[in-house]
């Protein structure tokens, strides 16, 4: 019973630090793209 739930702790652990690399990874560029657009629609406003 012990086993199961350190296996599922860890698999839940190793499946959570992977999303947080993946997002640490991917949010930058939606952050720069998210600049970016708002520039190019200012820019196209004025």
């Amino acid at each position: 019973m012990m086993m199961t739930v350190l296996t599922t702790t860890g698999t839940v652990l190793a499946l959570g630090v992977l999303l947080l690399m993946a997002l640490s990874s991917v949010l930058p560029d939606l952050w720069e793209v998210r600049r970016h657009s708002r520039k190019a629609a200012r820019r196209s406003t004025s």
